[in-house]
């Protein structure tokens, strides 16, 4: 719960923020679209890499290099008002969070099997709750400090996950020898109708999720909303998505 907590707030804080960025940078539209399409492309490309990872460091290792990823990245894009910092910190912190939407089911289903179902709708509300919470709070940070204050407190929220984990490792970690390995002559998942379906289902439902929660505060801006209003409407939509 306290690793998922963090595995959308980084991302959602930008949308009510985006017109703060584009008045400090000085950024265009495009940039912006890029920006929020960043994520997406390191969860295309470092999602794969998540099994393979846990398999030789272990899951615990991994989600632990993992915390300590998105806070760089956090610190990494807040430091100093900066295009370029911007970009290198959203894409370190889209691959830390790979590993976690990877590795944490993963993880109740090895630890914690007769629960799983609890584990993981209890990891999908706290996602929902903080996501709800960075929308609401973010334009009034950025108007008390300024948008890099805004996305950069969410390190914050980090540290107590990394102190967590740090403790759940030092307390006796799994070693990668005993993560659990694919069974030789298993399902093809490349040639599994179900899953090609599945893939296709959560696709379009990251599409529009990400779409919404990076654009949606804009649009409303543009209508003629304030970013702060905007970004209580974004939080709204984050309280009906945990409904």
């Amino acid at each position: 719960i306290a690793l998922a907590a963090n595995l959308r707030t980084p991302i959602v804080a930008v949308g009510p923020v985006v017109g703060f960025i584009r008045e400090d940078l000085g950024v265009s539209g495009s940039f912006i679209g890029l920006v929020a399409a960043l994520p997406m492309l390191a969860f295309a490309l470092f999602s794969p890499l998540a099994a393979r990872l846990a398999r030789r460091f272990g899951m615990e290792n991994v989600l632990v290099g993992s915390i300590v990823l998105l806070v760089a990245g956090m610190i990494l894009r807040s430091v100093l008002p900066s295009a370029v910092l911007l970009l290198a910190g959203t894409m370190v912190i889209g691959a830390a969070i790979a590993m976690g939407n990877v590795l944490l089911p993963a993880l109740a289903k090895r630890s914690l099997p007769t629960r799983v179902g609890l584990v993981v709708g209890a990891v999908s509300a706290t996602m929902s709750v903080s996501s709800m919470v960075a929308a609401a709070v973010a334009v009034p940070l950025a108007q008390w400090q300024n948008w890099r204050w805004s996305l950069g407190i969410w390190a914050l929220l980090g540290l107590v996950a990394l102190a967590a984990w740090l403790r759940i490792r030092a307390q006796g970690v799994v070693s990668a020898a005993d993560e659990p390995q694919a069974v030789a002559g298993g399902l093809n998942v490349w040639r599994s109708r179900a899953a090609w379906c599945i893939s296709l289902f959560m696709g379009i439902q990251s599409v529009m999720f990400y779409s919404i929660v990076n654009f949606l505060p804009s649009v409303l801006v543009e209508k003629g909303m304030t970013p702060l209003a905007a970004g209580g409407y974004s939080s709204l939509l984050q309280a009906a998505s945990l409904a």
